[in-house]
């Protein structure tokens, strides 16, 4: 018995990518449109309102609304999302598009701060 409580459950890796601890870190669980491919911690997430499901950002999806909490292997199709916290914005992973003020205001109103 001693020997099971003695083990390792999981491994924290510091990346950096929660900045602080100022505003709550929430998470979710959500449905993947499908196609996305493998997708790295970090990567910020658009929500389609068609088809109810979460792709990666981009020039055509620019919907920002969550933060993937553990990178995600090619197929799977729920992922675990940061829906709340405090991020370095130099480890979000934004696909290559640029976050402008609009974006950024549209994720600080659902309680994603980047800093």
């Amino acid at each position: 018995m001693s020997k099971l409580l003695n083990n390792e459950a999981y491994k924290v890796v510091d990346d950096n990518l929660v900045f602080d601890s100022k505003h709550p870190i929430d998470v979710k669980n959500v449905t993947l449109k499908a196609d996305q491919g493998a997708l790295a911690r970090g990567t910020v997430l658009s929500f389609d309102e068609t088809t109810k499901t979460y792709e990666k950002l981009s020039s055509t999806a620019t919907n920002a609304n969550c933060i993937v909490a553990d990178a995600v292997a090619e197929g799977e199709t729920v992922v675990t999302v940061y829906t709340s916290g405090s991020f370095n914005s130099n480890a979000i992973n934004t696909n290559d598009v640029t976050l402008d003020e609009v974006t950024k205001n549209k994720l600080r109103e659902l309680g994603i701060y980047l800093k």
